[in-house]
């Protein structure tokens, strides 16, 4: 191993993902390139895949210069390495870098160790003095910088603004693991290899409980259509049918993402689907961009639906209400597009029958087979920075910091509440280990709600569902 402080000298770094949502990690190939752009070693490891750990421990090897042998022994490939860079672009990969942390630091206790992204700031928090740096929002300057600083200890930075390197880079992915060792996407009951791009990254918008706003300030980074056109490009040659645009909220930037639309349409011969995220307001405010993304092979919208409670969705400033949620899945799903929400049940806030209504509105639209069971016991994360912390619409006590779940704690007026949580996530988990389909769990989850309200549960009432539907292949959730 190199013993240096200056990064005058290359050095042997290895950026490792833990977790990306079951897709490959464009993040991580970015922060590749731009390090072997300054001249160093560098390779790539993406942990969520176990089976293929020889094949990428073999390539590590190879670029790192690793002894012959030590791929086999990561605590001798640990101790040969300089720098290790850990992506956390959500909490459970941040959870699962805290552990990554010790064993890096236990095999190699010279080596500096820092993390990118969104929950990065936690990580450092919680990980010293193991831990050297944290680099939120835009992390490649903020890693660069660190770099030409000499990599100093407990050094925290954050961005928005972005960089020579984000705005114009096509990303050089082939050291990542292929797209055909991800889970990929089902879509009308076929299986589809997904390629995975950021079209911008940041948001306008300021929702409360979302850690996007602690760093992005309501600023969005727009990264070139061609740039965005050749990386897709680069992926339908892996062997990609379907483009998950990755972006806190497509329509973040509307003339930018129609004019990604038309070029998707041009790259390939044979029909591209993608799906996207986008929030429910803005499914209302560009309803012909959405017909737009429909006849261009949209199959699924991801939207954070949260809760069916206006006063939760007030004090979350979530900028829609409840009868809004239920039009916007109206449009969407009568073109054809499934909607995926993704809900947020427990917060102080609920109200007993809050769980029922969210049950209730999957079933309406005929979402049991696409909504996550977990999503059901999901209670408000409040990490460090959030912005419930400082808000005026705050009104609940906020008790001691856990690091265990990365959040301070807090509890609700009415125990039975949080009771009723605890009960619905280790239902959801349970199933999800004995691997019971979703169309049973949620059955099992709408006689708990009912049951806890004491009422029996009315007969389901339809409205528009779709005949074929948009899936994850695998369970995932961040």
């Amino acid at each position: 191993m190199t013993d240096n402080t200056k990064t005058s000298t290359p050095m042997k770094v290895l950026v490792i993902s833990s977790y990306e949502l079951g897709r490959q990690p464009q993040s991580v190939a970015e922060v590749q390139n731009l390090v072997k752009s300054l001249g160093h070693r560098v390779s790539v490891l993406d942990l969520s895949l176990p089976d293929d750990m020889d094949r990428q421990l073999h390539q590590a090897s190879n670029d790192l210069g690793w002894p012959e042998g030590s791929y086999a022994d990561l605590t001798k490939a640990f101790a040969d390495t300089d720098l290790f860079l850990l992506s956390t672009p959500m909490l459970t990969a941040a959870t699962m870098a805290k552990r990554l942390v010790k064993a890096i630091s236990k095999a190699n206790q010279v080596a500096k160790i820092a993390a990118f992204g969104l929950y990065s700031d936690i990580v450092l928090t919680d990980s010293i003095p193991h831990l050297d740096a944290a680099m939120t929002g835009e992390y490649l300057p903020l890693i660069e910088e660190w770099l030409a600083a000499g990599l100093p200890s407990n050094h925290r930075a954050t961005s928005n603004r972005p960089s020579r390197h984000s705005t114009n880079m096509v990303i050089e992915r082939t050291s990542l693991p292929p797209i055909s060792a991800y889970p990929g996407i089902v879509v009308d009951g076929a299986h589809k290899l997904v390629g995975h791009v950021e079209s911008t990254r940041g948001c306008r918008h300021s929702c409360l409980h979302c850690p996007v706003p602690t760093a992005y300030h309501g600023r969005i980074q727009i990264n070139p259509v061609e740039t965005i056109l050749t990386d897709i490009r680069g992926l339908l040659d892996q062997g990609a049918t379907h483009i998950t645009f990755g972006d806190p909220d497509f329509l973040n930037a509307p003339i930018h993402a129609s004019k990604i639309i038309e070029g998707l349409g041009a790259l390939s011969s044979e029909e591209i689907s993608f799906d996207a995220t986008i929030k429910v307001e803005h499914i209302l405010k560009y309803p012909v961009l959405i017909e737009k993304m429909a006849a261009s092979g949209c199959s699924m919208i991801t939207s954070a639906v949260e809760s069916l409670n206006d006063e939760v969705l007030s004090r979350l400033d979530k900028g829609h209400t409840a009868e809004q949620a239920y039009e916007a899945t109206e449009i969407v799903q009568k073109l054809g597009i499934t909607l995926h929400p993704s809900f947020l049940p427990f917060t102080p806030w609920t109200t007993n029958r809050d769980l029922a209504d969210i049950v209730d509105y999957c079933y309406h639209f005929g979402l049991e087979e696409v909504v996550e069971p977990v999503q059901f016991g999901i209670r408000l994360l409040l990490p460090p920075g959030s912005l419930l912390l400082s808000s005026e619409n705050r009104d609940f006590e906020i008790l001691d910091y856990d690091p265990t779940t990365m959040g301070y704690q807090w509890q609700h007026s009415d125990r039975r509440i949080d009771e009723l949580a605890i009960k619905v996530a280790s239902l959801a988990e349970e199933a999800t280990y004995a691997k019971q389909s979703n169309v049973e769990t949620l059955h099992a989850i709408r006689h708990i709600a009912y049951q806890f309200i004491d009422q029996v549960p009315p007969a389901i009432t339809r409205g528009t569902t779709i005949l074929s539907s948009t899936k994850l292949a695998e369970p995932w959730f961040c």
